[in-house]
C-alpha cells in the first residue's frame, strides 16, 4: 500500500538548544511517513517543482560503509553524507574554506570536516586534493567546514554531491526504491499540514 505522508518539525523531539544554529530553524521540516523517514529517489525534485510553499528541499542519505583512497592509503569510511547541493544553504554548517553555494556545485565534489581533512591529508591544504571513492569515483575537495557540533541533527564526517548514486547505479527518478530523508524548507506563513496533503496527493499521483 501507499504511505501516508505528514511533516513533522525535525527538532520538536530534541531539547532546545538542538540545531539552534540554524538560522531558519522554525521553516525547516523533514517529510516522515508512518513507517519512517525514507522517501523516494524522485521526491525532493518534484515538492519543489509543483508546490510552491517549498523554496527548497533536498535529499539525504548517510551511506553504508564506503572505501576511500588516498594516495596509496585506502580508509574505510560509514559517516559520509550524499544530499543535494543546498543541503549548506538549508542547513548553516561554517564553511573554514569555500562557501555554501560553491562547495557542491559539481557531481565530483566532496566536502569534509576539519577533522576529516587532518585525517587524509595532516597539514598540507587539503584543497584541490582528490580521494578516490570505492576505487572509481574521482571526488575533488572542494569545501572544509568546521567539525559539526553533538546537538547537530545530522551527524556526517563528509559529504559528497547525491548524484554520486547514479554513478554508483541507482535510478533516481524512482518512486517506488525509498532511500534518502527529504528535508524541505517552507516559506513564511505556510501551513504544514496543508503542504502534508499536497504531498500526499503527489505520491498518489506517482504510485498508482
Amino acid at each position: 500500500g501507499i504511505s501516508t505522508f505528514v511533516i513533522i518539525f525535525s527538532w520538536v523531539k530534541y531539547e532546545l538548544s538542538f540545531d539552534s544554529f540554524n538560522e531558519d530553524k522554525d521553516s525547516i521540516f523533514r517529510v516522515v511517513t508512518t513507517t519512517g523517514a525514507e522517501t523516494p529517489n524522485a521526491m525532493a525534485q518534484t515538492l519543489l517543482n509543483d508546490i510552491p510553499e517549498v523554496v527548497a528541499s533536498v535529499r539525504y542519505q548517510v551511506s553504508p560503509t564506503l572505501t576511500f583512497k588516498v594516495d596509496d592509503k585506502l580508509f574505510f569510511e560509514n559517516k559520509v553524507a550524499l544530499a543535494d547541493p543546498e543541503l549548506f544553504q538549508l542547513f548553516n554548517y561554517p564553511f573554514l574554506i569555500s562557501t555554501a553555494e560553491e562547495a557542491l556545485s559539481h557531481p565530483f565534489n566532496i566536502v569534509l570536516t576539519e577533522k576529516m581533512a587532518r585525517k587524509y591529508f595532516a597539514e598540507e591544504d587539503a584543497m584541490g586534493k582528490t580521494i578516490l571513492i570505492e576505487n572509481k569515483l574521482p571526488a575533488r575537495v572542494t569545501g572544509i567546514i568546521k567539525d559539526l557540533p553533538n546537538n547537530s541533527h545530522l551527524q556526517f564526517d563528509c559529504v559528497v554531491p547525491y548524484l554520486v548514486m547514479k554513478e554508483l547505479g541507482f535510478d533516481l527518478n524512482d518512486w517506488y526504491n525509498w532511500n534518502p530523508s527529504n528535508y524541505i524548507k517552507l516559506s513564511n506563513a505556510s501551513d504544514p499540514e496543508y503542504v502534508s496533503a499536497k504531498i500526499q496527493a503527489i505520491v498518489d499521483n506517482n504510485r498508482k
